[in-house]
């Protein structure tokens, strides 16, 4: 850190002030090993050091919990209304991390966790499929209900089924009767690429065919995932962005221990998240040191074992032993009043 020192405007209680003092601040050791002063936040100000380094020469990235890094160490808290869908995917895309709240039904919760998982994919691993025998209708109520409408048509509707053909907006917005099939409007010859690909491979297949969409087969022709040009675009747009394993955003959700209390510690909130895809779940709570918040941890871990949990809050050393060996796998620390929220108090 090039912050070494800290000044004080108006020390609270009589010190000897030499000339280097007067022209460098207090060292923190002469402030904070000092046990007969205390000081509010506004008596402290960091001194800057000498930089000898570029910004670009910055690297912040942190491990949050093990095996996920954020290269933005910034969270959102999981406090009421404070992110959902568009912060959580905003948070991420500049390498944070959002915490979609639990103040709203665990499946509403659920789908804005999807959300943020399907707006960057990388590798889209569920695509929308249909039958050759679905309709233009079916397309484009599926682009009024989630906002677009590439569909993939195999034998039968499903992923993993031999590909017959690709159906997007051009193939449908123009035309006039609903009740065609799919059969008839969909490219029934698409450009594709054979699993195991990578991002790189398929970007450079994409360009050279300029198509948006890319298929992912099976060498035998069973659809396995797609990749768009518009996720790739994103992926060189934010460089920075918290990504999973697959490439899609990372999100975390709260879970309010209060209202999973009222419910006999039932996991049907954490079990739709779980499913969505959720990759942390939070405990959102004004106090950590709780036997019920122990207990909750204990029961997370045994029906989620690789699911990561913050919990907390917490503030002393005790607190934090207590959550730890339940199997949290990191801490909230720290308590305090605010505008909205009077803990301390």
């Amino acid at each position: 850190s090039f912050c070494h020192s800290v000044s004080v405007p108006l020390p609270r209680s009589p010190r000897i002030v030499m000339a280097t003092d007067a022209a460098d601040g207090w060292s923190v050791e002469s402030i904070f090993l000092d046990t007969t002063t205390g000081y509010t936040y506004d008596d402290l100000i960091f001194l800057p050091g000498h930089v000898g380094f570029g910004v670009q020469e910055v690297d912040l990235t942190t491990e949050i919990v093990k095996g996920i890094e954020l290269r933005n160490p910034v969270i959102s808290s999981p406090m009421d209304t404070v992110t959902e869908v568009n912060m959580a995917i905003s948070m991420a895309l500049e390498g944070g991390l959002g915490i979609v709240h639990g103040d709203q039904p665990a499946e509403a919760q659920a789908k804005m966790v999807e959300k943020v998982k399907s707006f960057e994919n990388g590798f889209i691993l569920d695509p929308v499929c249909m039958k050759p025998t679905n309709t233009v209708g079916d397309v484009l109520k599926l682009k009024q209900e989630r906002g677009f409408s590439t569909v993939m048509v195999t034998a039968n509707g499903s992923l993993g089924d031999k590909l017959l053909g690709i159906v997007t907006s051009r193939d449908v917005d123009l035309e006039q009767e609903e009740h065609v099939e799919l059969a008839t409007v969909m490219t029934s010859d698409p450009v594709t690429k054979t699993e195991p690909t990578t991002l790189a491979a398929a970007n450079e297949l994409m360009q050279s065919a300029k198509v948006g969409k890319l298929p992912i087969v099976s060498d035998t022709g069973e659809l396995l995932a797609l990749i768009t040009r518009n996720d790739l675009k994103r992926c060189k747009e934010y460089p920075l962005a918290s990504r999973d394993a697959n490439k899609q955003l990372l999100v975390g959700a709260a879970v309010p221990v209060g209202r999973v209390l009222e419910d006999g510690l039932d996991m049907a909130r954490v079990e739709k998240l779980s499913e969505a895809g959720v990759d942390i779940v939070v405990l959102d709570s004004r106090n950590g040191d709780s036997g019920v918040q122990v207990e909750l941890i204990k029961k997370i871990k045994s029906q989620f074992p690789k699911l990561p949990i913050i919990a907390g809050n917490v503030v002393t050393c005790g607190q934090a032993k207590a959550l730890l060996d339940a199997g949290a796998s990191a801490l909230r620390v720290g308590m305090g009043a605010s505008s909205v929220g009077t803990t301390s108090e």
